[in-house]
This record gives C-alpha cells, sequence and structure tokens, in this order.
C-alpha cells in the first residue's frame, strides 16, 4: 500500500465510442502522469474520483506500469485519522451499586454495562489498516485509583497473524461489548474511566463516569 501525492485531472477517452467517457489521472511533484483506474464501467465516471477533480490529493493504493489501483482519495491537507468516539449505555452517566451486597452468584444474573466504540472515516474510499492480531479492538475500565478493574479480551485468545482491516468511508462503524459485574465486584466509588482502543492504529479514547454507593 502506497501513498502518492498529486493534482487529479481527467481526459475524455475512446472519443466517439460507446465507451467514451472520463478517463483520470495525477499529475505527481515531478511532473509524471499517471493513469488513476476507475472503478466503473468506461463510458461513467467513477463518483470516489470525480468529486476531486483539478484539486490536489493523496491517494493510498497499488502502483505498477504507470498506474495507480486506489483504496481511498482525500484532499492533501486532510487528516488522515479515524473519528473514534465512546459510548457509555448508562443513564445519567452514573452506575449505582449496593456497597458489599452479596448474592448467590450460581442463581443470580449479573448486571450489565454495555460500551460502544465507534469509528467514521469522513472520506470517499476505504480506510485501511493492520491488526497485529486477529483482535481488532479492546475495552478496559479503571477505578479512581487508577487500579484495572476489568479488561475485555483478558482470557480470550486471539490468532497471533497480521489482519488487514478495511471501513468503508462515510459510514459509521460500532464495535460493542458489554461489563458483567456483582455490585460485590465494585469495591471503590468515585470517578471511573471505560477506555476502548482500535489496536489497528494503537489510539484509544476514554469517558469518564460515576460510580455511587447506595447505602
Amino acid at each position: 500500500m502506497k501513498t502518492i501525492e498529486g493534482y487529479l485531472f481527467p481526459k475524455l477517452a475512446a472519443i466517439g465510442s460507446k465507451s467514451e467517457g472520463p478517463a483520470y489521472f495525477l499529475q505527481t511533484w515531478d511532473k509524471k502522469e499517471l493513469t488513476v483506474e476507475k472503478k466503473t464501467h468506461p463510458w461513467e465516471e467513477d463518483a470516489a474520483l470525480h468529486r476531486f477533480i483539478a484539486r490536489k490529493v493523496k491517494i493510498q493504493g497499488e502502483s505498477a506500469g504507470g498506474t495507480i489501483k486506489y483504496d481511498s482519495i482525500m484532499d492533501l491537507d486532510a487528516p488522515g485519522e479515524l473519528i473514534a468516539g465512546l459510548h457509555l449505555h448508562l443513564p445519567d452517566n452514573t452506575l449505582a451499586v449496593i456497597k458489599g451486597f452479596i448474592v448467590d452468584t450460581r442463581i443470580a444474573e449479573p448486571k450489565k454495562l454495555k460500551m460502544t466504540l465507534s469509528l467514521y472515516w469522513p472520506y470517499v474510499g476505504e480506510w485501511t489498516g493492520t491488526a497485529p492480531t486477529t483482535q481488532m479492538y479492546d475495552f478496559e475500565l479503571f477505578a479512581p485509583s487508577g487500579k484495572s478493574v476489568w479488561k475485555w479480551s483478558k482470557c480470550m485468545l486471539f490468532r497471533k497473524q497480521k489482519t488487514k482491516v478495511r471501513l468503508p468511508g462515510l459510514i459509521h462503524h460500532e464495535f460493542s461489548v458489554e461489563w458483567s459485574y456483582f455490585d460485590r465486584d465494585v469495591e471503590e466509588d468515585g470517578v471511573y474511566k471505560a477506555e476502548a482502543t482500535f489496536l489497528p492504529t494503537g489510539k484509544a479514547v476514554s469517558l469518564g463516569f460515576e460510580v455511587k454507593f447506595l447505602l
């Protein structure tokens, strides 16, 4: 996968034939002209490319023999990062627990806190990256003291092979997990931190929430 920068422009190809239509080219900074292979019929516009005509762009894709097979395209000055967010399915962002409350875990159902990592690529095309294993994301909870109280991936097994990840642009992608707990598992009150990490980028997003003990 390469990132190639330049100026995108069209030419009319196959003039006078049934295949007449736009062809796309990238003029690089060293004045070369590379063909950008479109993903439509010869007579059709490629919407992903056409919106960037007459603009300086950067293209991610494969290049060989003077032709670029693109995966994504964006304005040259556009940020290249995914937009990430974290949502806790928690009313008023507060978790109420009964301190030291003991139940028979053989018959009682645990409580659940749902967390959702959202990712958004605000460009036409695809965001592409590589995860170090088959695991794509992780979630972790930290007590006010900084102690890790739960990690989603703990005791899970993932294949140790690099995994290519593709996220289509202009679509919200969501990944949700649940923390199952009993009141007795919560030893501290105060502000906790939930953290979600998207492993292909290694970047984390966090959100605080309050735990209140009920007497």
